[in-house]
């Protein structure tokens, strides 16, 4: 193969690339206006947990067998309050929403930054979202689980 044959595929190879780049921050872009739209459009449940049953979804099973709240229990809710800028009650409802909802809006700012700028959406998530503050994300949702079985746990 030339050096020119070569060349002409390279291009045609980053040209694709480009391409599926910018589509995955599309994508990434709907799904968190998505999020932010449902968010902004539910009523947050006054229990604290349950504003997903809103959306046609069956009620937290492990909750009803155990009366313990699961590790994802009212995020829902603390995402309603979020997109009210109801920080307190987000809080209390999960943690975790209050962060959560900060990744989803950081998460879009980036994708719309990567569209208009033409940087590379998978350099820019891999630069804010790699391993470590996955493991993070992860040690923080655990946490968050733990605030609110404590805090379910106080009340009775």
């Amino acid at each position: 193969m030339s050096t020119a044959e070569t060349a002409h595929i390279s291009r045609r190879d980053r040209a694709k690339s480009a391409a599926c780049d910018r589509a995955g921050a599309l994508a990434v872009l709907m799904l968190c206006a998505g999020i932010i739209t449902a968010a902004a459009c539910l009523t947050p449940s006054p229990n604290g947990y349950g504003t997903h049953t809103r959306l046609n979804l069956p009620p937290c099973a492990f909750r009803e067998i155990t009366g313990l709240p699961c590790p994802s229990c009212g995020l829902t809710t603390s995402m309603a309050h979020m997109a009210r800028l109801e920080p307190g009650r987000a809080f209390f409802a999960n943690p975790f929403g209050c962060g959560g909802f900060a990744i989803v809006v950081f998460a879009g700012i980036l994708s719309v930054y990567s569209l208009i700028s033409r940087v590379s959406f998978s350099s820019i998530m891999e630069r804010f979202f790699g391993l470590r503050v996955l493991y993070c994300l992860a040690l923080l949702f655990l946490l968050s689980w733990g605030f609110t079985l404590l805090t379910t746990l106080l009340k009775h």
